[in-house]
């Protein structure tokens, strides 16, 4: 599953492979592709294509799932309030076989995307947000919410690629975590509380 939080120009072609790969006649033991497509198809009661979506992000329009503001602001009561924000937030479908027609709502589909999910993995394309940026992690990290959604209870493998610079080795993340980690303590004794 791919969730795209940006305007991405190849969104047609990956939705598309998706799905012919959803179609083809393969025994399910080596296309999970078309293995759990089927099983959202009769669940869902929709055709195989529909069921083989993968392609999500906001509502036309709209950017972000708010679960920030909402964790920022302490105006949540529980984690399933947080997990119904993110869901309804990015659960708008992308469809090559409808071009132009916008974004519409699959939220089932969504979920139990999801909900077979092994691994998550965000992209990190900018020098404005660091690893240590809670609110974008809150934001934009499905990797609780899919443990939450899993049947069997299994949190999925994070993975992150930090991609502003070239890196040779992870050193240079070891570096931002303990560069935004001190920059933070600055802010707050400092600015915060005044010394």
């Amino acid at each position: 599953m791919l969730f795209i939080c940006h305007i991405f120009s190849q969104m047609n072609l990956l939705d598309r492979a998706v799905k012919m790969v959803a179609e083809l006649d393969e025994p399910l033991e080596q296309n999970y592709v078309r293995k759990h497509a089927l099983e959202q198809a009769e669940t869902l009661r929709v055709d195989v294509t529909e069921a083989a979506t993968r392609i999500f992000s906001n509502a036309s329009g709209s950017y972000s799932s708010n679960v920030n503001l909402a964790v920022e602001n302490s105006t949540w009561n529980d984690e399933k309030q947080l997990q119904d924000m993110y869901l309804s937030r990015k659960s708008f479908a992308f469809d090559s076989d409808t071009p132009g027609a916008g974004m519409s709502e699959k939220r089932k589909v969504f979920e139990m995307a999801l909900n077979t999910a092994v691994a998550t993995f965000q992209n990190f394309y900018s020098s404005e947000i660091s690893l240590t940026g809670v609110s974008h992690y809150f934001d934009s990290d499905p990797t609780n919410l899919v443990g939450r959604l899993r049947k069997d209870g299994k949190k999925p493998s994070a993975y992150i690629a930090y991609t502003t610079i070239a890196m040779e080795n992870n050193s240079y993340v070891v570096f931002d975590f303990a560069k935004c980690s001190i920059w933070k303590i600055i802010v707050v004794k400092f600015y915060i509380c005044g010394k």
